[in-house]
């Protein structure tokens, strides 16, 4: 059995969004769907990406740029969906 290479194209098959286990775990979050928790694990993955950017305020808190409109395309959901799954996480 040989070693298959991964191509430049192939390599976004291969990345994983990350989200800590008591998201999942912990009673506190319980009341949280799990679209809300897939949608946490989305905004850290681009809050890395932020940082790695520089996009930060002057007390050095990362922030990221993530519309509406794009968490419904990415999130397979409507606007409103969208914009219930940010309260849930707020």
């Amino acid at each position: 059995m040989g070693f298959e290479y991964i191509s430049t194209g192939e390599l976004d098959s291969q990345l994983f969004f990350t989200m800590p286990k008591e998201l999942l775990r912990g009673d506190q979050y319980r009341d949280i769907s799990s679209e809300a928790k897939l949608l946490y694990g989305v905004m850290s993955d681009r809050q890395n990406l932020s940082a790695k950017n520089g996009w930060a305020d002057e007390e050095n808190h990362v922030f990221i740029y993530y519309t509406l409109d794009e968490i419904f395309r990415d999130m397979n959901v409507s606007r409103k969906t969208a914009a219930k799954l940010l309260n849930e996480l707020e």
